[in-house]
Formats: structure tokens, C-alpha cells, sequence
């Protein structure tokens, strides 16, 4: 039989909420905070828990004799990866060419450390 919702369907609700994890991950490459290797990475740790899910539905079924196809279309999760894959994120431009980038502290002391010492060698 064909069918469109059922308990089964209504369980895997919790499941579900791993992919709206990839459509956050998706705004934020689109706003340049991460990359697309790991918008890529998110999109399968998304799909993998409902994946792991219907695959111990499967094997489970087949032990009581019934043996069906039921697995999840994950067309988001193919939409999501053609868009990053189709349509790059914006370039992040600076406002003007030959900007020095603030300096981390650990830069700043490493440069204070030998800045000091050089300047206290008596030859």
C-alpha cells in the first residue's frame, strides 16, 4: 500500500530536525561565516540519523517476513547541495585595498617578546 503519513512517519519526526541543522548551515555559507566542505559535511551528518533509522527499519523487517521499500527522498538535502554547488557565495570584499588585519594576541606578544630583546643587546 501507498501511504503518505502514518505512525511510523509521526515517530521520525524527531529525526527530522537534524536537517533543518543543514538549512542553517546553508545561511551561513551564504553569508560567508563557513565553507562548502562543511556545508557538504553538514548535509550528510543531516541525512545520517534518519538514514541509520530506515536501515534498522529495513533489517528488522525482513527478520518478521515482510520485506518493503521505505526509505527517505532526501530532495532538500539534494536542492541544498546543487544551490551551494551552482550558486557560489558572494566574494567578501574589503573596503579598500592594502587594509592591515587586526592581529591575534598571540602574534602581538610574539612580536613584543622579540621587539624587547633586540633592543636590549648591549653590542
Amino acid at each position: 500500500s501507498f501511504q503518505f503519513l502514518d505512525f511510523y512517519s509521526l515517530a521520525m519526526i524527531p529525526f527530522s530536525i537534524f536537517r533543518f541543522v543543514f538549512v542553517y548551515q546553508i545561511a551561513r555559507y551564504y553569508q560567508g561565516k563557513t565553507t562548502k566542505t562543511r556545508t557538504a559535511i553538514a548535509a550528510g551528518l543531516s541525512e545520517a540519523p534518519l538514514l541509520a533509522l530506515y536501515a534498522l527499519l529495513i533489517i528488522t523487517s525482513a527478520f518478521y517476513g515482510g520485506l518493503g521499500l521505505n526509505f527517505p527522498l532526501p530532495i532538500m538535502t539534494v536542492v541544498g547541495l546543487l544551490l551551494i554547488w551552482k550558486l557560489p557565495a558572494p566574494e567578501v570584499t574589503v573596503p579598500w585595498e592594502g587594509a592591515d588585519e587586526p592581529k591575534s594576541w598571540w602574534e602581538k606578544s610574539l612580536e613584543d617578546k622579540t621587539d624587547s630583546t633586540a633592543d636590549n643587546q648591549p653590542w
